[in-house]
């Protein structure tokens, strides 16, 4: 399994385990809020360096930092540095997020109880188990300790097995494995440099992401998923040595680049038109330092032509360190770009295979997904179940299907074909057109009462279909612009996106909940959700639902 619940036992020799639906859980009328910590920084003072003097936690955001002592390959730090978190009743998940990682080394965090024993955590990361690409398989976040995940390449998640204070270690770790593809010839500040992290702590099942703007929104998406260190045994880079530049300005190409993301394991970044957000350039270059270190060009792809992204952007990333090369994939509009990008997740694939409900690990079954290219709010929903489909995320008009989408379907051998969103999204004619190509694919339409009920809709259909997983990863339904890079998170958390109204929380979210339960973990996007509808979505594990 890609999230491993590390099971221990107690001092007791009692047997502990939690599952998703704890005894007691109370309905939705929870009392709220609950307080979503954030680990405060220590600057190198004793106060927090043992569970017993750990001190309360600040509710801002501030990075927490170890000393760096040197001493050779496993000497990254001596510093040792505690957090607690105190809950009121039994069941309460405690999400913890690396929000941000710089500097040489790598970490691990252990959680206790206040007695002193280790408590029982999941961790999770990118891959699951039978998960594999060209390197073979990955069980990244699978480590066997108990209570233990390494904070350098995995999130934890945490269910308090009773009222309390639980506390939380954050130390170096220099005994886990190693990266076997990267030579042992050490920077010589890789001993001595300090190692600087943000920890969000989040007492619920989900967290917020923004930033102060839709770029730096995206920025901190993509920084928080591939979160790894300067140092090259510790690197976490995208896994396809690049990185993928969208418009944040014009929705259609963002919308189509998904789907490459999630096959090919490359972030999506967002762009103004003219000039490239400092923000973007300084996580472009430290996401190139992965392909540095192991010795791989780092290229861009930038998304759409030139009247969307300049060529003067382009020759601002081309400066940037560490940058090989910039390709630029293009048509002469939407619906041609739409089919260039779904040509480069083709060729840019993983090779990764999930079992789905319909077909072997083993085969694959050739389909697409079409979407209206001139509406945003069904591609929101549609690109991260193509990724998962290893489909293309290809555009119509309300009533036309375009040259290039057409060519495509019939040139690629596409043999389904989903069309999403209702007849006044999506014209019947559009379907019929579909139908009658020469390679006679089987039509379908996706599609609820509205933009939140299709959004539903396609997340049912991407777990039942498609080994997604319970979950939803939750954007503003009103402004596509914080959203345009949050289905990539679907490659990480394994979840789809909904729709919510910014002020109040969808129906549709509670259906989902009701429906399937949500896995772990869950994130908000952007500062247009409000706090109120955050909260109940952060407080859903509170909501009785049935039971299969």
């Amino acid at each position: 399994m890609r999230r491993v619940l590390a099971s221990i036992l107690a001092s007791s020799l009692a047997f502990v385990a939690f599952a998703p639906g704890v005894a007691g859980a109370r309905p939705q009328a929870a009392a709220k809020p609950r307080v979503a910590y954030v680990v405060s920084g220590d600057a190198y003072d004793s106060a927090d360096d043992t569970w017993t003097t750990c001190p309360n936690l600040a509710d801002t955001v501030t990075e927490h930092t170890f000393k760096s002592a040197g001493g050779g390959e496993v000497g990254y730090t001596s510093d040792v540095d505690w957090f607690k978190v105190t809950v009121d009743e039994t069941g309460t998940p405690v999400l913890v997020n690396v929000f941000f990682f710089a500097g040489n080394g790598g970490s691990g965090v252990d959680v206790f109880d206040s007695d002193g024993s280790r408590c029982a955590t999941t961790s999770f990361d990118f891959f699951r188990e039978g998960d594999t690409n060209a390197s073979g398989s990955y069980y990244l976040g699978s480590y066997p300790t108990p209570g233990w995940w390494m904070s350098s390449m995995a999130h934890g998640y945490f269910r308090a097995p009773h009222p309390g204070t639980f506390y939380f270690r954050h130390r170096s770790d220099h005994l886990a494995p190693r990266r076997s593809d990267v030579g042992r010839d050490l920077p010589g500040d890789a001993v001595t440099g300090a190692c600087s992290f943000q920890f969000r702590v989040t007492v619920g099942d989900a967290d917020r992401l923004a930033g102060a703007d839709r770029y730096g929104t995206a920025a901190n998406l993509v920084r928080m998923m591939w979160n790894g260190s300067e140092d090259p045994w510790w690197n976490e880079g995208p896994w396809g040595n690049a990185a993928i530049l969208a418009s944040g300005e014009d929705y259609p190409d963002a919308l189509a680049a998904t789907p490459l993301s999630l096959r090919s394991g490359n972030p999506i970044l967002l762009t103004r038109s003219g000039s490239l957000p400092p923000e973007v350039a300084a996580e472009i270059v430290r996401l190139s330092l992965s392909a540095t270190w192991t010795g791989n060009d780092f290229t861009v792809y930038v998304c759409g032509s030139s009247a969307t992204i300049s060529d003067e952007v382009v020759r601002q990333v081309e400066a940037l360190d560490n940058v090989v090369k910039v390709v630029r994939i293009a048509g002469g509009n939407r619906f041609e770009t739409a089919a260039a990008l779904s040509d480069a997740a083709d060729d840019l694939d993983l090779g990764r295979r999930r079992p789905t409900a319909s077909m072997e690990a083993d085969s694959v079954v050739r389909e697409a997904f079409v979407v209206n290219g001139q509406m945003w709010a069904d591609g929101l929903g549609a690109g991260p179940v193509a990724g998962f489909a290893h489909a293309p995320l290809l555009m119509c008009t309300r009533t036309a299907l375009p040259p290039a989408t057409r060519d495509w379907i019939s040139d690629n051998g596409v043999s389904n074909v989903h069309v999403i969103g209702g007849p006044s999204t999506v014209d019947t004619s559009v379907l019929d057109a579909i139908a009658s190509l020469p390679t006679t694919p089987t039509v379908d339409r996706i599609a609820g009462a509205d933009r939140w009920g299709t959004a539903y809709e396609l997340a049912r259909y991407g777990i039942e279909n498609y080994n997604m997983e319970p979950g939803a990863t939750l954007v503003p339904s009103d402004r596509p612009w914080d959203a345009l890079a949050a289905g990539q998170l679907s490659f990480m958390t394994y979840e789809p996106l909904m729709l919510t109204k910014p002020d109040q929380l969808s129906s549709y979210v509670y259906d989902l909940y009701d429906d399937y339960g949500f896995d772990y973990p869950n994130y908000a996007i952007g500062g247009r959700i409000t706090d109120g509808a955050f909260l109940d979505f952060r407080d859903l594990w509170t909501r009785v639902r049935p039971r299969g």
